[in-house]
């Protein structure tokens, strides 16, 4: 008897049991590295009567891992029939789950710990689950139990670790994967927003991605990379936040423990499918470290008052668009800088001042700044000269901060000559009447006719001659044929010259930051080169440093430049050993010309730098 009524009550406990919530704990992995991360779902099963509202986990101070990703809750509802003594009864199920991305932040036998979830009046907890975490700061596929996805990495650095206001810096966002990883779709999710916080970005706009093979180890690693140019707004340590990388790769089917060897709808269409692959896709996350820049102020040694931020080197010219003008009439000044860090935000000093100090111009209008399609940055302003003893517009002193020499520097403009007249003043002496001699208009003939009862009567053809050679604008009928062609063909024309403007943007627009950086740089060498003299002392150094500016900019490259430098910039960006022969043989030239040392002459190391831009 006893043991029926203990078997009763098993059997009552266990009918309990199956309407009460379950909640279970599952983790993707239970080995990983440091580098590596793991999905952590926390689902929670129940009748759909006793379905209620779940409340978040809530995880301790001392969690052992970053949480990258939260997503949830969802909720799924699952139906089923079953026929019992002849009667059909129908149950539905409610799953609802949490889902996490998880990075460990250190090494050794990690704890997640048992996790507590309010559903409704009822308290669940998980059961603990344990993971072994591996150091892989160093990728060696000799490490026992090695794989794969451990021996992955993805990372971001830096090619600086600190800068100057202003001077930009290359961001690399970069995944290392063995090659025998078959690699078939990638997803950054890098945080532009908190970035351009503290940068002005350019390059995250573009979709592609860098690939190069690589041998680390003795084992071949297919490298992705993505460069991003990073101007600092502002001094200070900047951070850049971490971010993470999502790949997907393919697993063969004897590798793949998923279904327990069965086969499912996903693999067959891997397998037969068009893209020929046997096997399934799986999915693996990384995380990239946050990382800083120092950046400091422009330093206050030697700072030109008038400063305002321009980084160098810069050339700088002048233009007008009239020469020969009266006094008061309006000039429009045209400066045109280039260099290699100059964008349509630059700030340029106060120029009113400068040209106004010695009372000889007037200045007005503040145009914003335009930069044309070769990357030449265009700033005008209309002056008026106030005297005729002007004779020139003198040269204009702009200050920039070179990062290149970390010096301050200024580019000067040149000399615009200027014939300036004194305006003549009309008075009614002008009008050479004398006396009280009234003004005499001559008046039209009388016009002779035909018809005698008429005699001495103006015609109306005749009034309309007479009224023509008198007072109207257009006295003949081929100007006023001419004015109606006008009024035709002016939006005619005004609607040409708009779209081929606009042609002209869109052309300048395409252009790639990287293309105009080094459209930049190969119109700062040029301008150089071109002031260059054979009969100055100085003209070989002058040609090192315009090579060795060049080169540092079009490769992104602060301070000395070296052949070592020049190789492993190169390198980087896929040119062939003998282009990087050459290049580095022309720069050990020239700076063997600065000191005397060069057989070849000045003119033909200018030709060949010309000719070393053109190809780099």
């Amino acid at each position: 008897m006893r043991i029926f009524f203990t078997i009763l009550l098993l059997f009552l406990v266990q009918l309990s049991l199956l309407g009460a919530a379950r909640i279970e704990a599952t983790v993707s992995k239970n080995n990983l590295t440091l580098q590596e991360t793991l999905t952590l779902n926390i689902a929670v099963v129940s009748d759909d009567k006793d379905a209620e509202e779940l409340s978040a986990p809530k995880f301790p101070a001392d969690f052992p891992f970053q949480i990258l990703r939260q997503i949830g809750p969802s909720r799924s509802t699952q139906s089923s029939v079953s026929i019992v003594n002849g009667r059909v009864e129908q149950n539905s199920t409610v799953k609802s789950s949490y889902q996490y991305l998880l990075k460990p932040t250190k090494t050794g036998s990690l704890q997640i710990p048992a996790l507590s979830i309010t559903n409704g009046k009822q308290q669940l907890k998980t059961s603990p689950i344990t993971i072994l975490v591996a150091d892989a700061k160093q990728i060696d596929p000799k490490v026992a139990g090695a794989t794969a996805t451990s021996q992955a990495q993805f990372r971001q650095y830096l090619s600086s670790e600190s800068t100057v206001m202003g001077a930009p810096v290359l961001l690399t966002y970069e995944l290392i994967v063995p090659s025998s990883l078959e690699l078939r779709t990638i997803y950054p999710a890098y945080n532009e927003e908190k970035v351009s916080l503290n940068f002005k970005a350019e390059g995250y706009e573009d979709p592609q991605w860098s690939q190069q093979a690589t041998v680390i180890n003795g084992m071949r690693y297919t490298v992705i990379r993505k460069v991003i140019h990073l101007t600092p707004k502002h001094p200070g340590t900047l951070e850049i936040p971490g971010c993470t990388m999502t790949y997907q790769y393919v697993v063969p089917r004897q590798q793949s423990n998923r279904n327990n060897g069965r086969r499912s709808l996903f693999d067959d269409f891997f397998e037969d499918g068009p893209f020929g692959m046997r096997g399934q896709l799986e999915e693996n996350t990384l995380v990239a470290d946050d990382i800083t820049l120092q950046v400091e102020d422009f330093p206050a040694e030697g700072r030109p008052d008038d400063f305002s931020g321009l980084i160098g080197p810069i050339l700088a010219t002048a233009s007008t668009d009239l020469q020969d003008v009266f006094v008061g009439d309006p000039i429009t000044l045209t400066l045109h800088l280039t260099g290699n860090n100059l964008d349509q935000d630059c700030t340029l000093p106060d120029l009113k001042t400068a040209l106004e100090k010695e009372g000889k111009f007037r200045v007005s209008g503040d145009d914003p700044i335009t930069m044309d399609e070769d990357g030449t940055l265009l700033y005008t302003r209309t002056l008026r000269v106030l005297s005729p003893d002007v004779t020139e517009i003198p040269p204009l002193q702009i200050p920039y901060y070179d990062i290149a020499k970390k010096s301050y520097n200024t580019a000067t403009t040149n000399t615009i000559q200027l014939t300036v007249q004194e305006n003549k003043k009309v008075t009614l002496g002008d009008a050479h009447i004398q006396g009280n001699t009234p003004l005499q208009i001559p008046l039209p003939e009388k016009t002779k006719t035909m018809l005698t009862e008429t005699e001495g009567v103006l015609e109306i053809n005749d009034l309309d001659d007479m009224a023509r050679k008198t007072w109207s604008p257009f006295p003949d009928d081929q100007q006023r044929h001419g004015l109606l062609a006008t009024l035709f063909l002016a939006p005619f024309l005004l609607w040409s010259a708009t779209a081929i403007g606009l042609h002209l943007h869109r052309k300048a627009n395409k252009l790639s930051p990287a293309e105009r950086a080094a459209r930049n740089a190969k119109s700062v060498l040029r301008n150089a080169l071109s002031q260059l003299s054979e009969d100055d002392a100085q003209s070989g150094k002058r040609l090192a440093e315009a090579l060795q500016t060049f080169l540092g900019q079009r490769f992104g490259i602060a301070g000395a430049l070296t052949a070592n430098d020049l190789n492993s910039a190169m390198t980087g960006k896929g040119y062939s050993p003998e282009q990087i022969a050459k290049a580095q043989a022309l720069l050990e030239q020239c700076n063997a010309a600065q000191y005397g040392g060069s057989a070849i002459d000045l003119q033909t190391l200018k030709t060949q730098i010309l000719e070393c831009a053109e190809e780099v």
